[in-house]
């Protein structure tokens, strides 16, 4: 993931420079909630559900959108200050709690 959450990043400092100036936590989440909508939309369509579009989105177009989704969640992470050690960190952590939780039911 580290090389994933890097390019992310060198990308944004390449295209956007000053994106880490204005951390400002409402855009990365409202960006994130967009491309987490526009997912569950696609996921919508191939269940039948939503307009009387007939074109089913591929598996390929849905992983595209997770992606957007994983972008924005870097993104967020880091305007919290939260890089990639971090992340790590804190998702070992929390899987080791989960774990706990799912063995003590």
């Amino acid at each position: 993931m580290k090389k994933w959450w890097n390019e992310v990043t060198k990308f944004n400092d390449q295209y956007f420079p000053g994106w880490r100036l204005d951390k400002d936590l409402i855009f990365f989440s409202n960006a994130l909630a967009g491309e987490v909508g526009e997912l569950c939309g696609l996921v919508k369509r191939f269940y039948g559900g939503g307009t009387n579009n007939r074109t089913i989105p591929l598996p390929s177009e849905m992983v595209e959108e997770a992606v957007d989704v994983f972008i924005y969640l870097v993104l967020f992470c880091e305007a919290l200050t939260c890089d990639e050690h971090d992340f790590d960190e804190i998702f070992a952590m929390k899987i080791r709690k989960l774990k706990r939780r799912m063995e003590n039911e």
